[in-house]
């Protein structure tokens, strides 16, 4: 005929789900905790790393800020020297004609040559800067 369903579990099953529930849970426990640790440890290692690394970038920024004090300098000599040197080239293309008129003006003096001396004398002071 029919079978039966008990009406009362036996006393065995009712322990065992709540054992195997409690198991699992201690397992469950066991395992976040083990995972817990694991990352404590592991964060502990990354902060002194990252410790490390920031006082090594630390260091590489005052480098890096000293190099560009360096070149900040360097470009001011570069262009201090850039317009020496052009001071340099106007006065002496000023000076082409002076240079030159005085040359002649003491050829004319070696060669004992009074007229032409006075004209050289003349060209150079005009040239020189002599007043007129």
């Amino acid at each position: 005929m029919t079978e039966m369903t008990p009406q009362n579990p036996p006393a065995r099953k009712r322990i065992t789900v709540p054992l195997v529930v409690l198991v699992l849970f201690v397992l469950a426990a066991g395992t976040f905790g083990t995972l817990w640790l694991l990352e404590r440890g592991e964060h502990s290692k990354v902060s002194e790393d990252l410790t490390v690394v920031r006082t090594e970038i630390d260091g590489v920024k005052a480098k890096l800020s000293e190099a560009e004090k360096k070149q900040a300098d360097l470009d001011k000599q570069v262009t201090e020297a850039g317009n020496a040197r052009r001071t340099a080239e106007t006065t002496a293309w000023a000076n082409q004609d002076c240079a030159k008129a005085t040359k002649e003006m003491n050829a004319a003096a070696l060669a004992r040559n009074l007229q032409l001396f006075e004209e050289k004398f003349d060209t150079a002071w005009f040239h020189c800067g002599g007043e007129g």
